[in-house]
């Protein structure tokens, strides 16, 4: 699942020589701006410190496997013509290639936005399935990450959400967690506002207070595979919705609100970034990427994509890009065209070539194909661990049980969602090769990570198979 993240901090729109842009690369981080070297090294710093903490309180693999683009625009009017929500000056935008965190301005007023977005980047990649009211909250309380004195504070108050609890009155539980996108608590100001401080303040309660906060990962687990809140909420804390709202109506009542002091791991190495001038065509090429995330912007896209192949027709990196772009309109047959043009010309790309043999399947390709570029893939990058995964599955396609079992060696932790099918492949292949005790091993393994009858049965009746072919000694 993870893509080439690509955080889109865009600095100004691109008209070519209006700006004077720079380039700045830290060791997790890119960033194009016109916004000017004092803002941007700031804005780094933060996004270095906010990745530290999300990467010392959280599994790894929910990070970014390749550093992350930043661009920031410099006025609301340079933001304009990207901005996707009226009542929002950042937003957050996943691609195959990358992904974009789009921002007004650089600035510490706009910082607390940016690791609003940021935070919404790392619950996608754990693959978490939160419904808005979580997703939203728990970005706003992270959005209050604060360098004091070499550690980092959560927990303060985003700007403006206490005025709102105070002026807009508590919105009921209920209310909260049936809210959805197309919803007036999410698109009209007043009851958007009041959405917003309702969130941040229940995912405040439950990350941070002492009564919540010990029960908030099987919480985050259960609610992301789908259980109703209300049913959550009864099965890890015993409380109903009305508790909830009790507990809730008093939790600000008191003279302090929690926070949370962490640990800065980080030396000031890793906080001094490169700067540079990139030249045009670079710059080009990223606002077009971005444009291509949008319908409405995808024909101005493509435009400027194909402008930039006639500029360089054997350049890797712009085939890469308009082959997402034709994957986006879904034609199949020319996105593949421009996978092979990349591949010709030269990419190096790990992601490409995962994301290659993503279309491939989606064609219906023999897995020789695919197996032949995530291999490619993984020479470039060892640790894409969703290409070993996909290698493992491809491979039992193939029947090619020891590359499987070579590739899925290295993977020490899967999804939820994932498991099943991993460990039963990994099961049926080291029964294939003759390791009736590793085969087995796997498949109660797998048969714990079932999710319907249908798999239960399916393990049941494969360990029984390789039980009586091979008792268990």
């Amino acid at each position: 699942m993870l893509r080439a993240a690509c955080l889109l901090v865009l600095a100004q729109g691109l008209l070519p020589g209006a700006e004077h842009w720079i380039k700045l690369a830290s060791p997790h981080f890119r960033m194009y701006t016109t916004a000017g070297q004092g803002k941007a090294v700031d804005a780094l710093r933060t996004f270095e410190e906010a990745r530290d903490f999300f990467a010392s309180t959280g599994p790894s693999k929910a990070l970014p496997d390749l550093p992350v683009d930043i661009v920031a625009f410099d006025s609301e009017k340079q933001y304009e013509p990207y901005r996707t929500n009226r009542n929002s000056f950042a937003y957050y935008q996943r691609s195959r290639k990358c992904d974009y965190i789009v921002m007004q301005q650089l600035g510490r007023d706009y910082f607390p936005a940016a690791i609003h977005e940021y935070t919404h980047l790392f619950i996608e990649h754990l693959d978490l399935h939160l419904p808005l009211w979580l997703n939203e909250g728990l970005a706003d309380v992270y959005s209050s990450l604060e360098s004091r004195n070499n550690k980092l504070m959560v927990g303060t108050p985003p700007p403006g959400r206490l005025n709102a609890l105070a002026a807009l009155g508590p919105l009921d539980v209920r209310v909260l967690i049936d809210a959805g996108r197309d919803s007036k608590y999410y698109n009209k100001q007043d009851a958007m506002a009041q959405f917003y401080a309702q969130s941040w303040e229940l995912a405040h309660m439950l990350l941070l207070s002492k009564n919540y906060r010990k029960g908030f990962p099987q919480f985050l687990n259960e609610i992301s595979e789908g259980k109703p809140a209300a049913q959550v909420f009864a099965d890890v804390y015993r409380k109903s919705l009305d508790d909830v709202n009790g507990d809730l109506r008093s939790y600000f009542s008191g003279p302090r609100i929690a926070v949370t002091l962490f640990d800065i791991h980080l030396d000031e190495k890793q906080l001094k970034p490169d700067v540079s001038e990139p030249s045009q065509f670079e710059l080009d090429l990223v606002l077009a990427d971005l444009l291509s995330t949008h319908p409405q912007t995808a024909a101005q896209a493509q435009a400027r994509l194909e402008q930039l192949a006639a500029q360089a027709p054997r350049n890797p990196d712009v085939q890469e890009s308009l082959a997402y772009a034709a994957w986006g309109r879904n034609d199949l047959q020319a996105a593949r065209q421009h996978f092979d043009s990349a591949v010709e010309d030269g990419s190096k790309s790990a992601r490409m070539l995962f994301n290659y043999a993503g279309l491939l399947h989606q064609m219906r390709a023999p897995p020789e194909q695919l197996i032949a570029l995530l291999q490619q893939a993984l020479v470039l990058a060892p640790n894409l661990y969703e290409a070993r995964y996909d290698l493992v599955l491809e491979a039992v396609r193939a029947n090619q049980c020891g590359t499987a079992i070579t590739a899925g060696a290295p993977i020490k932790t899967v999804t939820h969602e994932r498991a099943f099918s991993l460990f039963s492949s990994e099961a049926y292949c080291q029964w294939k090769l003759g390791n009736a005790n590793d085969g087995r091993k796997l498949a109660e393994k797998a048969r714990q990570y079932a999710s319907t009858p249908e798999e239960t049965k399916r393990m049941d009746d494969f360990l029984e198979q390789m039980n009586r072919v091979h008792p268990p000694q």
